[in-house]
């Protein structure tokens, strides 16, 4: 248990570094009872949230998300954190949702499953669906591409 709460904060910590390498101030709900582990704002007033899973279970590309209200501007971001190798898919909850199977109130999706796994492919290192549209830092410039 102690190992898959350190395997989720080194997520969030990366997820953080992304935002604010791309000139990006993500927000970071207070209290430890949040809905969404990321908060991103955005040009227009509104807001993108973001939840985080890591990889677990019998596969390296197995993410659950137990407590998913799947909507409209809310995004999740899956790691797989194998050594240094970092493997990320962005996936919009509705999409996320749509393709995982539920098991009680969780949502399971198995990215290592052929056809699923390859009808996701376009959200591999999709940053843009937490991205784009987002408040960025005027003192950091952007990195190059």
């Amino acid at each position: 248990m102690e190992e898959r709460r350190l395997l989720r904060r080194r997520a969030l910590f990366l997820t953080f570094e992304h935002l604010l390498r791309v000139g990006i101030d993500p927000l970071a709900p207070v209290g430890g009872d949040a809905e969404v582990d990321c908060v991103v704002r955005l040009e227009n007033g509104g807001y993108r949230e973001a939840v985080i899973a890591v990889a677990t279970g019998p596969s390296p590309r197995w993410f659950r998300v137990s407590r998913l209200r799947p909507r409209h501007g809310l995004v999740v971001v899956c790691m797989s954190l194998l050594g240094e190798n970092v493997e990320t898919w962005v996936i919009p909850s509705l999409v996320f949702a749509e393709q995982a199977e539920r098991s009680g109130g969780a949502f399971d999706l198995n990215l290592d499953s052929g056809p699923r796994a390859q009808a996701l492919e376009e959200y591999r290192d999709a940053w843009h669906y937490l991205t784009q549209g987002a408040v960025r830092s005027q003192e950091r410039p952007e990195p190059p591409a």
